[in-house]
């Protein structure tokens, strides 16, 4: 059978993904030495499968339409539990170039505070820190010198991500249900991608809408 776009596309990536890993092994065993350590090895691997891992979960949806089998229960039960313990759904759309937030008010006020939580801590400082999110950890959040919404993450400087969350808390204060908040204008006008916030009702439950885990 033949491989999924998406397989073929992203396998040079698993390839050195791959072969780094047998390296740091090689190394363990004594037959070979390089300037690199174990640990740096370690590290390369782990940045390439995120890198590999975070190119592939925006796609799982897709995967499931062309006969992927659906996700074992254990699977559904702990993404379930974990959209919950998010408390909002959120999904990237290449095509229209944004990433979609949607939850209730209260759910999606956990955006804002993850991110206060995020700018609150000292080592966050450092430029291209950053933290992945939700069940399939593709949405990132993140420091770098410009304020900035890209296929990657949403990022900026901590004052930066704090005024963000307050206006985040603020346009919720006087949203109503079925409302689209956009973000970019105010945070990142430039920026290649928008961030809307969509407004449910009390009784939103983000898991359901997770086409991947249904």
């Amino acid at each position: 059978m033949a491989d999924h776009p998406v397989h073929r596309q992203y396998r040079w990536l698993l390839d050195i993904f791959i072969i780094a890993a047998m390296r740091s092994h090689t190394t363990q065993s004594g037959r070979e030495h390089s300037a690199l350590s174990d640990f740096g090895y370690f590290w390369m691997s782990k940045m390439l499968f995120s890198a590999f891992s975070c190119q592939i979960r925006p796609r799982v949806n897709a995967w499931n339409t062309m006969g992927k089998d659906m996700p074992s229960t254990e699977i559904n039960e702990m993404t379930q539990r974990e959209w919950h313990e998010l408390g909002f759904f959120y999904d990237r759309n290449d095509d229209a170039k944004e990433w979609r937030l949607v939850g209730s008010k209260e759910g999606l006020r956990q955006f804002a505070h993850v991110m206060q939580k995020y700018a609150a801590k000292p080592g966050n400082d450092l430029i291209s820190e950053h933290e992945h999110f939700g069940p399939y950890s593709y949405f990132e959040l993140g420091t770098w010198t410009t304020s900035e919404i890209t296929e990657r993450w949403v990022a900026g400087l901590l004052k930066d991500i704090q005024r963000l969350a307050l206006t985040v808390i603020s346009r919720l204060d006087a949203a109503l249900v079925g409302d689209c908040i956009y973000l970019r204008a105010g945070f990142a006008p430039l920026s290649p991608y928008e961030l809307v916030l969509e407004v449910k009702d009390d009784f939103y439950d983000p898991a359901k809408t997770d086409s991947a885990r249904w």
